[in-house]
């Protein structure tokens, strides 16, 4: 009988970690589906990129902390705090 217990017990950790492996190694469906954000325009990033970099610039001089002009959720907001925060990092000694 106590063998019987913990061979049940063994078969079904394993099941377990089996199926958190099995999805472990997808990405949320909302993530891939193509539908979330829309794109951008080469010339439009080029231009958030400019801006964050005279944003982080000014607060490298300043110290003042200079929010994202940009909507949450935008390709827009994440180009920027991307540029900005690597931007940031180039100025650090």
């Amino acid at each position: 009988m106590t063998i019987l217990l913990a061979v049940a017990t063994i078969t079904i950790a394993a099941a377990r970690t089996l199926a958190r492996r099995r999805g472990a190694g997808r990405a949320p469906e909302f993530l891939t589906d193509g539908s979330g954000l829309p794109p951008v325009s080469l010339a439009q990033a080029r231009a958030v990129m400019r801006h964050a970099e005279g944003a982080a610039l000014r607060q490298a001089e300043t110290g003042q902390v200079i929010p994202n002009p940009h909507k949450p959720g935008t390709r827009e907001h994440i180009i920027w705090a991307a540029h900005h925060g690597a931007t940031l990092l180039d100025l650090e000694p």
